[in-house]
């Protein structure tokens, strides 16, 4: 069997735009977030690799958070036997996950995560995809980069459906889901559902005017009733919340050995 390896990728002060409309102080916040949750990992990857969890952990932090070190630790998956989980901490939009220097890892099929397998190969890669097991990443727009990182091998890829603005604790809770063998689409779930309750008082949902069905006697039939539409209102979930909500691209039955 394959040792068990973690790449976590995390960016610390590299930035990519977030789409228009985002606030100065909502945007820093976001930034705020996600920066604390990676300066915090460091602490965690020793924990799980003295848990046995993983034979090996790979921290690309700072200045080794680049494509190109991202490339030379996938490409150990032939010579060393490794079978990899990445998690990707940091920030993005629709094209592109941010990286500490360098290119970013940019989207679609003309974009460089795809390209990664063709240039692994082109270093004497003897594989058509990588030893990918599931990626996570809490970036913003994160679910536009997972068909990228199936189509290079990895079974499940998982992220937001547009901006994450609750980055932590949804990170922690997928990781510790995941660590307890839990399904990937039963872990992102979980951890998004667990989340929610977090952001409530930041994000509450707002009342709706609409018209409601109400049952209400029948004048033209004595004893029977009829329904009408009256005035009422809804408590609609705050947009933030769903853009939030994790995508799971592949194989959501994968689950950590």
């Amino acid at each position: 069997m394959p040792h068990r390896a973690l790449i976590v990728l995390q960016e610390n002060s590299g930035r990519v735009s977030l789409p228009d409309g985002v606030s100065g102080p909502v945007r820093d916040t976001i930034f705020a977030m996600v920066d604390q949750l990676a300066e915090n990992f460091e602490d965690i990857k020793t924990t799980l690799q003295a848990s046995g969890r993983y034979d090996v952990v790979y921290l690309l932090t700072d200045n080794a958070c680049t494509r190109d070190q991202l490339l030379g630790k996938l490409m150990l998956g032939n010579t060393q036997n490794l079978e990899f989980d990445l998690i990707i901490l940091g920030h993005g939009n629709e094209q592109e996950l941010a990286l500490k220097s360098g290119p970013n890892l940019t989207t679609g099929v003309n974009g460089n995560i795809r390209s990664l397998i063709t240039e692994a190969r082109t270093h004497g890669y003897n594989s058509t995809s990588f030893n990918l097991s599931m990626v996570y990443m809490c970036n913003c727009y994160g679910s536009c980069s997972n068909d990228d990182w199936l189509s290079i091998g990895a079974k499940v890829s998982i992220g937001s459906d547009k901006n994450d603005w609750m980055p932590e604790p949804m990170t922690t809770f997928f990781i510790q889901n995941w660590l307890n063998h839990r399904t990937a689409s039963d872990a992102a779930q979980d951890a998004y559902n667990r989340t929610v309750p977090f952001y409530k008082p930041i994000f509450p949902d707002k009342p709706q005017p609409c018209f409601v069905d109400k049952k209400v006697p029948d004048p033209l039939h004595p004893g029977k009733t009829k329904t009408v539409k009256v005035p009422g209102t809804v408590m609609i979930t705050d947009q933030r919340i769903l853009d939030s909500r994790l995508v799971v691209g592949g194989l959501g039955t994968v689950r950590k050995p």
